[in-house]
């Protein structure tokens, strides 16, 4: 069940990736789903700030082509 918000500054807007549609779509989509709490899925405790999926599963959840979902998440982790 997904319970609480997620509270955005205003300089998000300063964010390199803001003018990036996909990457900030993916962005916003993970922190919505990220854990707010531990929780255990099929025996492997998930921590709070995380979550489980697929590259199938978020192109499903957000529209986006799975090559889209890639390059969104590389761009993420080369820029931390």
């Amino acid at each position: 069940m997904i319970n609480g918000y997620v509270k955005l500054h205003r300089s998000l807007t300063k964010w390199e990736w803001y003018t990036d549609a996909n990457t900030l779509r993916l962005f916003l989509h993970c922190l919505l789903m990220a854990n707010h709490a531990d929780v255990k899925f099929r025996g492997v405790m998930i921590k709070r700030g995380s979550f489980q999926t697929s590259f199938q599963m978020l192109s499903a959840e957000t529209g986006l082509s799975i090559q889209n979902i890639r390059t969104a998440l590389n761009k993420l982790e080369v820029t931390g």
